[in-house]
């Protein structure tokens, strides 16, 4: 029989044996590993290529909006399970990792920390301009790395829900470029009000001196906010180029207004909501800018005059493209537009006009209509498109056969024009 020791150098003696089994077997896996690699670098054309193409390649799959994590199905990550080589391009292409959604709000798994795989997301990013959307209520964690990445931050969307996350997330953003703020995007969600401090946006402005383009959707004040007593933050902002401001409530356009001055403005949008004629006067004068692009919605609450458009015209003369909307009649508007002595004229530069309307033109503003088109269009500077529509469910009858052959003369002259509704033109 044998004794004891035996039985334990025969223990040992298997116990060696076993770990040079699987020393050799994990030998053997990593020389299958390495071959299935060079295989798959002859049959596949990506791992083949130079890494700056491939890595070009990889870019160019992603989606134009934000990539929400974890999302597995799509690029990026989709990139890193399909084999060793493709997750190498993946991880040293750091253009793949620039552009993160954090939506704090979804269901997320056990032990899943936003601040975390946001963290590693974005330091793969290494020094590429970054672009944020945060969406949901803000926890410290990513509050904490936006502020981390703030220097490389050049474009930042925030759906946030209090006004505690605006102010906390404010924080230098000299490489901003573009930044949109407003209500959450989940439907249903109350807008954001800001009646304990209505200069909240205005700061996150101030804290981004070279921003080029503006958002605000979706932000309200309270309903009795006194307008001309509000206590506003003045700020001057001389790179701004794109503002639009939308909500359902023009408080929050009017106070924005009031307290900026932008004197680089090239596109301004205040639609659908209406806005106060003294402010947005008030604003155009304070800037003088040389506005391009303009956008509002007039006649609720208060009906535009001829002397009130012409006061806006005149400080806009640069303007060459105009979209309104109209719950009044647009004799106003024509009267201003139409071209009197060749030395002097409203908006000489127009070029593209759009109208949106409730109420069907007379026919003679169908007439005047048609000598402003006319004129314009053998001005100086011609007119290249008119559209006029009328909203969805407005009651509306078809031009008079005159009226259309005239329109469609200028159609043969080369201008493009829609008259109509979204279910086709007249024209």
């Amino acid at each position: 029989m044998a004794s004891v020791a035996d039985r334990r150098a025969t223990v040992v003696a298997f116990a060696l044996a076993v770990e040079l089994q699987k020393g050799v077997l994990q030998a053997m896996e990593k020389m299958k590993s390495d071959a299935q690699t060079g295989l798959n670098g002859v049959l596949d054309p990506i791992a083949r290529l130079p890494l700056e193409i491939s890595s070009d390649i990889f870019t160019r799959c992603l989606f134009d909006d934000y990539i929400t994590i974890p999302e597995l199905k799509i690029a990026p990550l989709l990139f890193m399970s399909v084999c060793r080589s493709w997750n190498q391009i993946a991880v040293s292409t750091p253009a793949l990792w620039a552009t993160l959604h954090i939506a704090m709000d979804i269901p997320r798994p056990r032990g899943f920390e936003y601040g975390a795989l946001a963290k590693l997301w974005l330091d793969r990013a290494k020094n590429q301009p970054l672009r944020i959307a945060l969406d949901g209520p803000l926890v410290q964690d990513v509050r904490d790395l936006v502020h981390q990445k703030a220097h490389q931050v050049q474009t930042l969307v925030l759906f946030l829900q209090t006004l505690q996350d605006l102010l906390h997330i404010t924080t230098p953003l000299p490489s901003l470029q573009a930044l949109t703020i407003g209500q959450s995007r989940e439907s249903g969600q109350p807008p954001m009000y800001y009646a304990d401090d209505a200069d909240a946006c205005v700061e996150l402005l101030r804290a981004a001196p070279g921003l080029v383009d503006c958002t605000f959707e979706g932000i309200m004040y309270e309903a009795d906010t006194d307008l001309d007593h509000h206590p506003a933050s003045q700020l001057t902002h001389s790179s701004l180029e794109t503002l639009r401001l939308g909500g359902r409530h023009y408080l929050s356009s009017t106070l924005i207004l009031k307290s900026l001055t932008l004197p680089a403005l090239k596109v301004l949008t205040v639609a659908p909501l209406t806005i106060r004629y003294d402010d947005l006067l008030g604003f155009l004068t304070r800037s003088s800018p040389p506005l391009q692009s303009l956008e509002m919605q007039l006649g609720i609450g208060v009906e535009w005059s001829h002397d009130m458009l012409e006061g806006i015209f005149w400080l806009v003369p640069s303007l060459t493209d105009l979209h309104l909307t109209f719950t009044t009649p647009i004799s106003p508007l024509l009267g201003v537009l139409t071209i009197g002595s060749p030395q002097f004229q409203f908006l000489p530069g127009l070029s593209n006009l759009e109208i949106r309307i409730t109420v069907d033109p007379s026919r003679s503003e169908y007439e005047t209509l048609v000598r402003t088109l006319s004129a314009r269009r053998g001005s100086h500077a011609r007119m290249q498109s008119f559209r006029l529509f009328w909203w969805a469910g407005a009651e509306h009858h078809e031009p008079d056969a005159d009226i259309l052959v005239a329109v469609r003369q200028l159609v043969a002259d080369g201008m493009e024009i829609y008259m109509g509704t979204s279910y086709g033109s007249y024209v």
